[in-house]
């Protein structure tokens, strides 16, 4: 059960550092990374959206929703680390991560309806969607590795 929730708590940590990464990208405007219209507009302006109070309620269930999400797949993880446990948490994480675009984007994320069309982004937008899931992957993977070593 431990090993569950220090990959929970790795997932938060992935989540929080892609979170970072899109907001740094957008901000120095070098990764133009396409979110619904509501994120985007907390993204580019996050002083200005967070001052109005529809807007912080929009950004916080976003990024309530994300993170709830990051623990989820976290847990997942601590599925996959039991399986394959010789194999470094870094391509471990960087598998686990493709793995999952592939099913939140093409699968899973259809599914439920979180996804529409996202399998079919503008070019461009996949490739960046996929980096930010293999980002999440290898950061989760690693948190959980530091997380499971200082447990020790």
């Amino acid at each position: 059960m431990t090993s569950t929730i220090n990959a929970m708590l790795g997932g938060l940590i992935g989540g929080a550092i892609v979170t970072a990464v899109i907001a740094a990208g957008r901000q120095s405007g070098l990764a133009d990374i396409a979110l619904s219209d509501e994120e985007e507009a907390l993204f580019d302006r996050p002083s200005q959206a967070l001052s109005r109070r529809h807007d912080a309620r929009v950004w916080a269930s976003a990024q309530g929703n994300h993170l709830l999400a990051a623990a989820g797949f976290g847990q997942a993880y601590s599925v996959v680390r039991e399986r394959f446990p010789t194999v470094s948490p870094a391509l471990l994480g960087a598998g686990f991560g493709a793995l999952l675009h592939v099913v939140t984007s093409a699968g899973l994320g259809h599914a439920v309806g979180i996804a529409h069309g996202r399998f079919r982004a503008p070019e461009g937008q996949a490739g960046k969607r996929f980096g930010m899931h293999v980002i999440f992957g290898v950061a989760t993977a690693l948190a959980t590795d530091m997380i499971e070593r200082r447990r020790r």
